[in-house]
């Protein structure tokens, strides 16, 4: 299988209050297109047109993988990036992901709205 990497990406706090999102950028990756009825009651956002995503997400660490299906511009490619020490823990349960044209968005919970990301962000790191 080819490998794609260790994908870019981007942190930030301001996106979604009580988040930091990891913004992974997965060159070619399509979000699945939500139908009328997925519009209306809402879908999953979690999945990828043209790839297989998995994310473990426990209390200190993540592990994201996607892998392309065998379709132009994805290859059968596969991409991860893990953080095997985050800064502070998080929710696991309430932290979650969303596929959008050319990225993954992690969106991690933190468990504390007191602990202090900034740091980390400003210098781009995901593990203390």
């Amino acid at each position: 299988m080819a490998t794609g990497g260790e994908p870019d990406y981007a942190l930030d706090e301001r996106s979604k209050d009580g988040y930091v999102r990891v913004r992974v950028e997965i060159p070619n990756i399509k979000a699945k297109s939500k139908g009328m009825l997925s519009k209306v009651i809402g879908g999953r956002k979690d999945v990828a047109k043209n790839a297989q995503i998995q994310c473990d997400l426990q209390e200190r660490s993540f592990s994201l993988t996607v892998t392309g299906d065998n379709v132009k511009g994805m290859d059968g490619k596969s991409w991860t990036l893990q953080s095997t020490k985050l800064p502070h823990p998080i929710d696991p349960c309430s932290s979650h992901w969303v596929t959008e044209d050319g990225f993954v968005n992690i969106y991690l919970k933190k468990a504390s709205s007191t602990d202090e990301w900034s740091t980390y962000i400003r210098k781009g790191q995901l593990e203390a």
